[in-house]
């Protein structure tokens, strides 16, 4: 037997993981490696098939000796089958164009948070990999910091190294993108402009609703409930190397249900009428893959070409600035909150992990919302004071 694996004993899902190296050929001796695999068993299974097949291929490479490079690369390869494809296309491009040139030819065990420090700042400063001048964004090393720590995190889980050295730094603080929304009479001259386009329906989705793009153009008509008045959000549609995909949806929060407005309804149900239309005009050529956004033919929409072809040609024809699809979100919570909506409801209706995130990011809405507290509270006084 060349690998065995053993439940440590008074360890919850903590697994010993033993491969035979065969023979010292100086000594004669059986040499033997041991590590740890934090997880299920499933897990501790998959680590030592990946160990066995990297020593039939002369991959493997002894802890000892592993690069943050080497290491970052069998990382990748064994947790990609655990997380969406984007999520895993997205750690790939991170890996190969900023860290592992920057931090690949380091030995894992020399990793230190004055490395990783050097790498933030390096990369915030001139860290574009087109070549042009000026850094990453914050956002973008912020997620690189995640990453890291998520990553050398198994490291510690399977003993490559004692602890982890991203902890140690401090993550970049977050630049918030300046937001845009559309005011009530902004979204009217929209929802006129767009009454031409044949995506309108689209349109008032989002604005009713504050689905995500992706999201919305996921949405199959056994999501929705027209009689109801609810959809429900179970995918979301996203771009990967391979193409579009129908994955699972950005978290568990993600996966609700909301009710729609009754203009949305209306809109859904005229939308309904015209793609069965489309089914019979296209007759073999269509592919029905229940779809409620889909091209004319039920294929899955372009999402940049909703954007580009659509949205701002739209927004052109009202008047409006150039907006994203996203502010289209934005503007339905936005215009909720100051109508007095509550942060929960509004919160559940985005699919946000937690009510703390929704006040962080429409904290522009709270001073409106103060000087309307104020007035209401100001009502009760002026009735008490008239008694």
């Amino acid at each position: 037997m060349r690998g065995y694996i053993r439940k440590r004993a008074k360890r919850k899902n903590s697994w010993s993981v033993t491969v035979d190296l065969g023979k010292d050929p100086s000594t004669g001796k059986r040499k033997q490696k041991y590590f740890t695999v934090e997880g299920s068993r499933k897990d501790a299974e998959k680590f030592l098939t990946k160990v066995l097949r990297d020593l039939d291929t002369g991959r493997y490479v002894d802890p000892a000796k592993m690069t943050t490079g080497e290491f970052l690369e069998t990382w990748i390869e064994n947790h990609g089958i655990n997380v969406k494809t984007t999520t895993k296309e997205n750690y790939e491009s991170i890996i190969k164009t900023h860290l592992i040139p920057e931090l690949g030819n380091i030995p894992l065990s020399k990793l230190s948070p004055i490395h990783i420090q050097s790498l933030y700042t390096k990369k915030l400063q001139r860290g574009r990999a087109d070549g042009k001048d000026g850094g990453l964004s914050t956002r973008m090393v912020r997620y690189m910091h995640s990453l890291l720590v998520e990553s050398l995190n198994y490291a510690v889980s399977i003993k490559l190294i004692p602890e982890n050295p991203a902890k140690s730094v401090k993550p970049v603080r977050v630049s918030q993108k300046e937001m845009t929304c559309l005011t009530p009479e902004q979204v009217k001259a929209f929802l006129e402009a767009a009454k031409s386009d044949r995506f309108f329906p689209l349109f008032v989705c989002a604005l009713g609703t504050g689905l995500r793009r992706g999201e919305l153009l996921g949405l199959k008509w056994q999501d929705v409930d027209l009689d109801k008045g609810t959809v429900t959000v179970r995918r979301t549609l996203a771009r990967t190397k391979d193409g579009l995909v129908l994955q699972e949806p950005k978290s568990q929060a993600s996966r609700r249900t909301v009710v729609l407005p009754e203009e949305v309804v209306k809109a859904l149900k005229a939308l309904k009428i015209e793609q069965a239309k489309q089914k019979l005009k296209a007759g073999p050529l269509y592919q029905d893959n229940g779809l409620v956004f889909a091209t004319s033919i039920g294929t899955p929409l372009n999402p940049e070409n909703i954007t580009k072809r659509h949205l701002y040609p739209v927004l052109e024809k009202a008047g409006l600035p150039r907006i994203r699809f996203h502010d289209l979100r934005h503007t339905h919570a936005t215009l909720l909150l100051l109508k007095g909506e509550n942060f929960k409801v509004v919160s559940e209706r985005l699919g946000h992990s937690s009510v703390a995130f929704t006040l962080k990011t429409y904290a522009h809405v709270l001073p409106g919302m103060q000087e309307g507290a104020a007035k209401r509270i100001n009502a009760v006084l002026e009735t008490g004071s008239k008694t």
